[in-house]
């Protein structure tokens, strides 16, 4: 309606003062004057109206205003004319970009003074640690990414994400670091086998690609399993160590002590680690039920 009013307005104001100079030159009585003034404000309301009735188009000439929720004809033709958009999502498989917690986690292998372990041991306590391992992923609802046999990775917030994964990511860490500090016998009760573990807890947004077949796996890309690696690497055995974002959300449920601030190109920064303490105030799904 703007569209109508504004110019109506300033195409009348003009013809009053045209008609003015012109009407007064020729010494024309007064009610021509008038007579333009009335006409010039009855026709406002009425363009007005049919402004709001009708709209002009290039395409069709006066057309009736459709409703607001319906699309002009022309836009509709060239959305059904227009070829199919190719799917990104369809080449690249399917993506979601979401916070996550990562825990990354290094076993070295730790049999007192024999330095010579038999390799049978060392494979059924393998065996053993993948169990630990599995075990560790159900009970604290991580999901497991692919590992090497004295590896792990857990993510937390994946698929499904909770307020909690920060403080379920470190809990599992002091879990697991608990469990590998109790040492294990084998079979014959002869030898003794223990695991250090060194544990890096990141905290970051990632992509999440879902993977596009089933013999293959979740992709996450992101500084945050990086991050998680390159702070397990910081670790001392039976550590674990946290970087500032995860602090951030767990430092009400957990001791933190500053364990140094690293310089880490990677990353563009120093970066300042912790590693944790015990717990401040176990509960609910945190006590130590859940321990391994």
């Amino acid at each position: 309606m703007l569209q109508v009013a504004i110019p109506y307005s300033f195409g009348a104001w003009l013809l009053v003062e045209v008609s003015d100079v012109v009407l007064d030159a020729f010494e024309a009585p007064a009610w021509i004057m008038q007579g333009i003034l009335i006409v010039l404000v009855i026709g406002f309301p009425v363009a007005v109206v049919l402004a709001w009735i009708f709209d002009i188009t290039p395409e069709s000439g006066v057309v009736r205003t459709g409703p607001l929720s319906e699309e002009p004809a022309s836009e509709k033709q060239e959305q059904e004319e227009a070829p199919p958009a190719p799917a990104v999502s369809l080449e690249m498989g399917d993506s979601e970009r979401r916070q996550v917690t990562i825990l990354n986690a290094l076993f070295e292998v730790n049999h007192g003074e024999d330095p010579e372990l038999d390799p049978e041991h060392l494979r059924d306590f393998l065996v053993a640690l993948e169990s630990v391992k599995q075990d560790l992923a159900e009970r604290y609802e991580a999901y497991p990414l692919p590992s090497g046999a004295e590896e792990l990775t857990l993510v937390f917030g994946y698929p499904q994400a909770r307020e909690d994964d920060a403080r379920r990511a470190v809990a599992a860490g002091q879990a697991l670091i608990g469990k590998m500090a109790v040492p294990e016998h084998s079979g014959s009760g002869l030898e003794a086998i223990s695991f250090n573990a060194r544990v890096g807890v990141s905290t970051g947004l990632v992509v999440v690609e879902e993977p596009k077949s089933e013999d293959r796996d979740v992709t996450i890309i992101g500084q945050a399993p990086r991050m998680a690696s390159w702070l397990q690497s910081l670790a001392t055995p039976d550590a674990v160590i946290i970087g500032p974002h995860t602090r951030k959300l767990v430092a009400s449920h957990f001791e933190l002590e500053p364990s140094g601030t690293h310089a880490q190109t990677q990353f563009g920064s120093e970066v300042t680690t912790y590693r944790v303490g015990g717990a401040i105030s176990p509960d609910g799904f945190f006590t130590t039920s859940m321990a391994l």
